[in-house]
């Protein structure tokens, strides 16, 4: 049997995404995760089936611009999308990875909304 393969497009820093990966390695997928942020630590070389597949050797720079650093990524994500192979494409932040995931056009795409707001309307 093909073993699944699933790329998480996610902050590798982020405890959910961490949970996410470490829950699926356990049940036997092959993980990759493509994050725009250097990892904090290497918790994931101590993780069966998980791989950093995308490694920035520093936090982007760009201000007020930072967003764009997600279109500067979409050719490596190309290129990861078309190494690793996956199954399924799981991004975490809609407006974010979401939107990065989007824009590879690939299928399926599984897209999570999860953050740290409220917004309450009056």
């Amino acid at each position: 049997m093909k073993h699944l393969r699933i790329l998480f497009l996610a902050d590798i820093n982020s405890p959910h995404t961490q949970k996410w990966a470490s829950s699926m390695a356990s049940k036997g997928f092959e993980i990759g995760i493509f994050s725009l942020n250097k990892s904090n630590k290497t918790w994931f070389s101590a993780a069966p089936n998980v791989t950093c597949l995308h490694k920035p050797l520093s936090k982007s720079k760009l201000g007020v611009f930072k967003k764009l650093c997600y279109l500067f990524a979409l050719p490596k994500l190309l290129y990861i999308l078309y190494k690793f192979k996956p199954s399924i494409v799981h991004a975490h932040y809609a407006t974010s990875y979401g939107l990065l995931g989007a824009l590879t056009t690939f299928s399926p795409l599984i897209v999570s909304v999860w953050g740290g707001r409220c917004f309450r309307i009056s």
